[in-house]
């Protein structure tokens, strides 16, 4: 399974990311309008839960060693970078 490192500067001020910006910075997604898509059509699971919210927000602390799942085939482990 392939894994992205993420950098903590990604994160908004409060350190939350919005799902829709973590699929495009995953290669998941080509753009927000697409991510956007993909979550409000129930593509997309992260934590093995499905994301239905395209606006929801996760703690970028909490996306260490997370595997986000787009479609049926699609898979990335999301890791934390230690900048």
């Amino acid at each position: 399974m392939p894994a992205i490192a993420l950098a903590n500067d990604i994160a908004s001020a409060a350190g939350n990311i919005v799902i829709c910006k973590l699929l495009v910075i995953a290669g998941m997604a080509k753009s927000n309008g697409e991510a956007r898509r993909l979550v409000t059509q129930g593509g997309v699971e992260l934590h093995g839960e499905k994301v239905t919210d395209p606006d929801a927000e996760f703690p970028l602390a909490s996306l260490n060693n997370a595997v986000l799942k787009v479609g049926a085939r699609r898979y990335v482990r999301l890791l934390s970078s230690d900048e």
